[in-house]
Order: C-alpha cells, then sequence, then structure tokens
C-alpha cells in the first residue's frame, strides 16, 4: 500500500542518516555524506523523469557499503581520500565479497570527486585457492544430486546448500533469520545475505519449503510462530 511505501522510505532515510552521522568524526564522514546526496539526487531525477530509479533501500546499501570500504582502507592506515589504491579495494572484497555489487557506483563517484593519484579499477575478485582445496566438478554434482534428493533430511540438505552454492559458512547459516527470506517480482523466493537479496535457484525452493514445515522451535517455551531463526 502507498503508506506502507511511504513508511518503508522513512526507515530507510533514517537507516541512512544513522550510517553516516556514525562517521561524522571521520576523515571520510564528509565525503560519505556527500556520496549519500549524491545517491538521492539519482534517485529524485530518475522519478522526476518518470523512471522507477534506485529504491531507498537500494540506496542504504550503496552508502553501507561505501561506509564499510572507507572503514577498512582507515584500519590499514588510510588517512585521505588521495591515499585509497585498488589495492585496498581488492583486499577488502577478498575480506568481504558481497559488497562487490553495492561498491560500484562508490568507486565511480570516488574516482570522479576525490583527487586520486591512480583511479581505482575496481575488478570482479578472482579468489586463488591451493587446487587441492578445489572440488572437482564431479564431486560437485554428486553432492548437488544428494542435496536436492527429497530423501535428504531437510536440515542437511539446506545447510548442504547454502554451503556449496552459495558459499556460506556454517555460523552465518546458523544465524539465519526467518525475515532474511523474500520473493522477488517474478515471485520467486529470494534470501538476503551480504546486505543484498539473492535470487534462490527454483529447484532450491523444496528444501526451504520442506525445512519450513519441520523446523524446530530453540526452546520448548516458545511456539515455531515465535521463532525468528530459520
Amino acid at each position: 500500500s502507498f503508506c506502507q511505501t511511504e513508511l518503508n522510505h522513512y526507515n530507510e532515510i533514517t537507516k541512512q542518516e544513522k550510517i553516516v552521522d556514525q562517521t561524522n568524526d571521520r576523515w571520510y564522514g564528509t565525503f560519505l555524506s556527500q556520496y549519500r546526496q549524491h545517491a538521492l539526487k539519482i534517485q529524485q531525477v530518475s522519478l522526476d523523469r518518470g523512471n522507477k530509479g534506485p529504491v531507498s533501500r537500494t540506496i542504504t546499501s550503496w552508502v553501507s557499503a561505501a561506509k564499510a570500504f572507507l572503514q577498512y582502507a582507515d584500519s590499514k592506515g588510510v588517512k585521505g581520500l588521495a591515499q585509497i589504491e585498488t589495492h585496498h579495494l581488492d583486499l577488502f572484497l577478498e575480506e568481504q565479497p558481497g559488497y562487490d555489487a553495492s561498491l560500484r557506483r562508490f568507486i565511480r563517484y570516488l574516482n570522479k570527486e576525490a583527487k586520486l593519484f591512480k583511479p581505482i579499477k575496481l575488478e570482479k575478485t578472482v579468489a586463488t585457492h591451493a587446487p587441492h582445496l578445489i572440488l572437482p566438478q564431479r564431486k560437485i554434482d554428486e553432492l548437488t544430486s544428494r542435496f536436492l534428493d527429497p530423501n535428504t533430511p531437510a536440515k542437511e540438505a539446506i545447510f548442504g546448500v547454502f554451503m556449496l552454492l552459495y558459499a556460506q559458512t556454517s555460523s552465518k547459516i546458523i544465524d539465519l533469520r526467518m525475515n532474511q527470506l523474500g520473493r522477488n517480482k517474478e515471485g520467486l523466493r529470494t534470501i538476503h545475505f551480504y546486505r543484498l537479496d539473492v535470487d534462490i535457484a527454483p529447484e532450491i525452493e523444496p528444501i526451504i519449503d520442506r525445512w519450513i514445515k519441520e523446523r524446530k522451535s530453540l526452546s520448548v517455551l516458545e511456539s515455531e510462530h515465535d521463532n525468528k531463526f530459520l
């Protein structure tokens, strides 16, 4: 409804202001605030032209990703925008690959507005691992078939697909909450990872549906309805 849309917009604006306010005393605080205003201007121009443009939640993810990267650069000894280099970004994305998409607009803005010694290149990060740490495709196919098998216990299957296909650690899977599940415009199920909504493959949906039916509450004092964890 219209009221719900307005409420969601207000909530996202509040989140954005909080993110920026947390950096007021940092060397990058003013620049982050300027970036948020830039993103809001993009949104308004799109609306004025009759286009949908980025939704407020998307802008929140942009600002949040920018803050996370600038915080990381600061932790590595960077004390000004001009000191940020491509290797800072590469190292950050190795540790936090989920920010890749949300950071792209900020990097373009940084290259345009900040006086950098060299432009920062944002390329898709490909992690390198020792060959013995990489599962052969045959094993991946074997495990995937096992997890998709309706006879495989739902709990084992959901852990397996999230670890194998979505690169989630066991601790992150344990911490998943029911409100991280959603649906996209096409009606397909999504899950919120790394501040992004990730589409779940149609063949994975039955596993999640089966687990939701079987899930147990964390405590005998709670009902399944009250249990917020997936």
